[in-house]
């Protein structure tokens, strides 16, 4: 079974390894860098970042993932390059600007 302390050791050695490569590559003051933020506390666990929309023109581009999680195809607009269409039947439309897709 494994500990926290196995964990903590594990993660030190590969937190050394990074050090010590950056130091034979040259990057001295990188390491030396990372090393003083690990020592005062400013290296933390990191947090997923939370996706934001982007204002594009008074419209928000969300990316593709983003996109499809929020009930859109994800496919681009040809007019207006949102990415925020819907389908409908077997056309997609706009919610930015309202065009559709040629529906065969």
């Amino acid at each position: 079974m494994t500990t926290d302390a196995d964990f903590e050791q594990g993660s030190m050695a590969a937190a050394n390894a990074i050090l010590s490569y950056l130091g034979r590559i040259g990057e001295q003051a990188v390491a030396a860098r990372v090393l003083a933020a690990w020592n005062d506390g400013s290296i933390v666990e990191p947090v997923p970042p939370t996706p934001t929309p982007i204002d594009i023109g008074g419209r928000p581009k969300f990316d593709q993932q983003q996109a499809r999680a929020s009930g859109y195809s994800g496919d681009q607009c040809q007019a207006c390059s949102s990415i925020r269409m819907k389908r409908v039947g077997s056309c997609l439309t706009c919610d930015d600007c309202g065009s559709t897709t040629s529906c065969g």
